[in-house]
């Protein structure tokens, strides 16, 4: 970066360079920039000395010292400087941009926060790089601490003012939208609500309003708390509030503004609910604060072979004959899965009502040097540890000692997640596509026919059946069944419908949503699955496919991508091709993506895309859908073909590392291929092309190559 006299003053003055420190530094601050830019970091820093002996400690100086001393970590001589500046003029923006810096560094999140909003109240016409560091280092510190929303902000904060690409920045701001695993509530850019003209409070509202779109929240928020104490009730001052804390607040403070706003009066039943169930998710609210523990309990035997003997001779208890002690414990003599019914063996009917439930397990120990025999049973209080005890009492009779001699707490658990849970086994492997179905049955089992009659403390120990006969009880129990939904969907290709459940409490019902009129640029994440996606004209399917890819919404992609394939005469080869790709990776169907991969194959040549990237995406589907017999053809024909292409056979690499298959050091990890998930979640990133830069991996695909894959944009 070459400086001039009318550029900025780097110092934090609003004023050019030639009139706040003059031009006789300019020389000096350029041979430092071109040092810092070489790396040269030492050097560097020996010139600014330099610079500051000859000219005095003027602020341009000394704001250069600090970045300097910023990048060799020599933070605590940096913190005198800039308390020098601030000392000089407490809102130099420069001066607070680099606190900021230093406040993150130390990991005082709430000081840095503070900090960098008083240093974006103070910045002019022109924000200084030192504050435009700041925001991406206080964005990437939320993103680290999982405040998703607020990192967000940050960071899209940063994007929109920054002049140059970051891709590390970007990076960042797509695993906050895409990731399967962030809620699909949270996934929405809440913009301030303008307020109608006319209002008494209108004017100063909006006002604020176009201030806060320049990154002054905290003051912005302090206001409109205001003026919602003196107009109380309005329903885009409390949404307002809500949207400024999910940019500065801690999820506590971001639920408890989304809470207050679905409680206002006036606010439309739909959004209220989606409110409700936005701090449920912050708050991580399930509706019942009932814990159980996880126990360890032990009990002294006589002799441990024989009670192995005895153990193995019950057909609810489960040897596991490769079971491997943990690191530093002694090594068990047998360890057995402890079952509710006796286990299934191969080529029995697997349904709900017959595959076994684990109660606990129970491991076998033999006489040490300090302690005698004795068996260990471990499971969850109240759900599994006394069916547990008491097969192994039944198992070995007298021989048990009638009391324990220790019970030791693992861990604690919330009662309904345990009750969620899925503790099958399964000795024998059950093909994906029938796994996934008997998973969607248990999921919809459960949440049908137990848990509208589970007590639950938010509900005052009533139970939901129990609950829907009080309305001011309908919002939370909508929210809790929305954000339930949603977690399915988002991750999951299958339809999961709790319209039945809704159905069954006697509360309304999600209806399906017209797209007429609708602009989908603005429509909530969380109603895309209810378009109906027949009645989508082209412009609209398309805008939802791009929002399903970008937030990486495997269900709603699969709903997208099946649309568009019905529309396919106007389709190029590509265009297809890349359509039944995104198909496969958010089909619930194993065989479907089969059809589709041997469909992408015959279209490869016309689409103009290389083997390399096909196969890659071929393995990548099989692998993640445990289809073994494809895994093995796949990677026979990758070593056949192209055994000697070192970018091919690194990006065949860095996939089975991603996906479990291989250790970073290239070892493979025991079971590896059946680690990969049974349901596919959206693809992580494009498909390796030639055109990539060898062990760079899918990220840098050349444009003419790239395909898109679920969450990817």
């Amino acid at each position: 970066m070459e400086l001039d006299s009318y550029q900025r003053c780097v110092g934090g003055a609003d004023k050019k360079i030639k009139f706040c420190c003059g031009n006789k530094i300019l020389v000096d601050l350029n041979e430092v920039f071109a040092a810092m830019e070489a790396n040269q970091k030492a050097a560097a820093l020996d010139r600014i000395n330099r610079a500051i002996g000859k000219h005095g400690d003027k602020d341009c100086l000394l704001a250069t010292k600090v970045s300097v001393l910023i990048q060799l970590s020599q933070f605590d001589q940096a913190q005198g400087l800039v308390d020098t500046m601030l000392s000089r003029n407490p809102v130099n923006p420069v001066a607070l941009g680099q606190r900021t810096t230093l406040l993150a560094v130390a990991g005082d999140a709430p000081g840095a926060l503070d900090t960098l909003q008083l240093a974006l109240e103070h910045y002019d016409r022109t924000i200084s790089r030192g504050v435009m560091n700041a925001i991406r280092i206080v964005g990437a510190m939320l993103h680290s601490m999982g405040n998703l929303l607020a990192a967000r902000a940050h960071l899209t904060l940063y994007s929109s003012l920054t002049t140059e690409p970051d891709p590390e920045v970007t990076q960042l701001l797509m695993h906050t939208v895409s990731d399967p695993s962030v809620p699909v509530l949270l996934k929405h850019d809440f913009e301030l609500p303008v307020a109608p003209e006319g209002g008494s409070w209108s004017a100063e509202y909006n006002a604020l309003r176009g201030n806060a779109n320049r990154g002054r929240w905290r003051s912005g928020l302090l206001r409109i708390r205001e003026l919602d104490e003196a107009h109380p009730g309005q329903p885009i001052l409390r949404k307002a509030i809500a949207i400024l804390e999910n940019r500065i607040g801690e999820p506590r403070s971001q639920a408890e503004a989304w809470r207050r706003y679905a409680e206002t009066p006036g606010v439309p039943m739909e959004e209220a609910i989606e409110a409700e169930a936005i701090a449920m998710i912050l708050s991580d609210d399930v509706l019942d604060e009932a814990e159980t523990t996880q126990e360890l309990v032990t009990f002294p035997v006589p002799d441990a072979q024989q009670a192995v003997d005895q153990l193995q001779k019950n057909p609810r208890a489960w040897l596991h004959k490769e079971y491997r002690s943990p690191e530093g414990a002694p090594p068990a003599k047998a360890v057995f899965s402890l079952l509710d019914r006796p286990a299934l063996t191969e080529g029995s009917e697997v349904s709900l009502d017959t595959i076994p439930n684990v109660h606990g397990t129970v491991m076998v120990y033999g006489r040490e040097t300090d302690r005698d025999p004795r068996v260990e049973i471990e499971g969850f209080v109240g759900h599994g540890l006394e069916e547990a005890i008491e097969l192994v009492r039944e198992s070995l009779g007298d021989a048990l000692a009638a009391e324990p001699s220790s019970r030791e707490e693992l861990d604690r658990a919330r009662v309904i997640d345990v009750l969620f849970s899925v503790r099958w086994h399964l000795p024998f492997p059950v093909e994906s596509d029938r796994r996934r179905t008997l998973l969607n049955e248990k999921i919809e089992k459960f949440l049908l026919e137990r848990w509208p009659d589970l007590p639950l403390s938010r509900l005052g120990g009533q139970s939901p059946r129990a609950a829907a006969q009080d309305s001011s009880l309908h919002r939370a129990l909508l929210a809790w069944i929305l954000s339930t939904e949603e977690s399915l969907h988002g991750g999951s290709a299958g339809r999961i419908d709790l319209n039945p459940l809704r159905e069954k409490l006697g509360l309304p019902v999600r209806a399906t949503l017209s797209p007429d009129g609708l602009n989908l640029d603005r429509l909530p994440l969380v109603r895309f699955v209810k378009l109906d996606f027949p009645a989508l004209n082209d412009a609209q399917l398309d805008r939802a496919l791009a929002v399903a890819k970008i937030s990486g919404h495997v269900y709603l992609t699969h709903l997208a991508a099946s649309e568009k394939l019905k529309r396919s005469a106007e389709l190029s080869a590509r265009e297809r091709f890349e359509l039944l790709a995104l198909h496969a990776f958010s089909s619930g169907s194993s065989s479907e993506g089969r059809d589709n991969f041997k469909e992408m194959e015959s279209l490869r040549e016309t689409a103009e895309v290389d083997e390399p990237s096909f196969l890659l995406a071929l393995l990548e589907w099989s692998l993640t859908r445990g289809q073994s017999d494809l895994v093995e053809q796949t990677m026979e024909t990758l070593q056949r073909k192209f055994r000697d292409h070192p970018g091919v056979m690194s990006a065949v690499g860095q996939l089975l590392v991603r996906l479990g298959v291989l250790a970073p050091d290239g070892s493979p990890i025991e079971d590896g291929a059946s680690a990969a998930p049974a349901e596919a979640p959206a693809s992580s990133g494009e498909l390796w092309t030639p055109e990539a830069s060898a062990g760079a991996g899918a990220a840098s695909g050349g444009s003419e190559s790239k395909l898109w894959l679920p969450g990817m944009e």
